[in-house]
């Protein structure tokens, strides 16, 4: 992982293999590329798979303070991200992600799923402030996370039959 700022070492060594008693040459190329750490929700139909466009999460504190709200994009999508405009994480405090308005014709679980993360800070103090015992959460900072949150549709399909006595 590599902070912003920080020079990407472009180094190029060789070494030998030699089974059976042949020599095979390698070059290994190691590259250190940029990861973005980044909370994904991918928002779904249930049944279909098909992703749900504009529904809407909320970030809060552990303690429920609000402290965010997004909405999934044309592709069903949301990210979450350290420097996002008005959100103001602050480093090794815990925070969860919840649906609070599903996509249009969709409802909201009745129980729905709390995504937790972190930004920790860079003294890597440990556990963030706020997190109950058997919560865990993801460090935003050093990791990122990808979370599939389904959906039902209002409207299903029941078959009928209609019999006719004549």
């Amino acid at each position: 992982y590599q902070r912003d700022n920080q020079t990407i070492q472009e180094n190029t060594n060789e070494f030998e293999v030699n089974p059976d008693h042949s020599t095979y040459s390698f070059s290994l190329v190691f590259e250190n590329s940029y990861v973005d750490h980044k909370l994904t929700i991918v928002n779904l139909n249930e049944l279909t798979g098909a992703r749900l466009t504009g529904a809407e999460f909320t970030v809060y504190k552990t303690d429920g303070v609000q402290v965010a709200t997004y909405t999934t994009d044309g592709s069903g999508i949301l990210e979450i991200h350290r420097n996002d405009d008005g959100a103001n994480y602050a480093p090794d405090t815990a925070y969860y992600v919840v649906e609070t308005k599903p996509s249009d014709g969709y409802l909201l679980p009745r129980d729905p799923e709390r995504t937790y993360f972190y930004f920790s800070s860079d003294s890597g103090a440990g556990v963030p402030e706020g997190m109950t015992p058997g919560t865990t959460a993801v460090d935003l900072t050093t990791s990122y996370d990808t979370v599939v949150i389904p959906n039902h549709s209002r409207r299903t399909a029941v078959p009928v039959t209609v019999t006719w006595d004549v």
